[in-house]
């Protein structure tokens, strides 16, 4: 587990960005792996759109079907969020 670490700023900073660099490049390399595999076997999903993970999933899911979905609820997945709206 990483420490905090204090900036010269008196910034405290702990989490993911405590981490070495390489193991930052591994962390991300493999969630970046494991959304592409949840968009190449799922149907469907259920989750946030306010989540940039959540729209990029509906979209993976939408670039494997070749389809696309404007509203939160839809083809291709629906949005939790209440009110979403992707434009407004």
């Amino acid at each position: 587990m990483a420490e905090s670490k204090q900036l010269k700023s008196g910034m405290l900073i702990s989490g993911h960005h405590s981490l070495p660099d390489e193991e930052k490049k591994l962390n991300f390399k493999t969630f970046m792996v494991e959304i592409w595999a949840v968009s190449r076997i799922a149907d469907y999903f259920v989750g946030t759109f306010s989540s940039n993970v959540g729209r990029a999933l509906g979209e993976l899911i939408g670039a494997q079907k070749c389809i696309g979905q404007v509203e939160t609820r839809g083809p291709l997945a629906t949005s939790i969020d209440d009110k979403w709206i992707p434009f407004p």
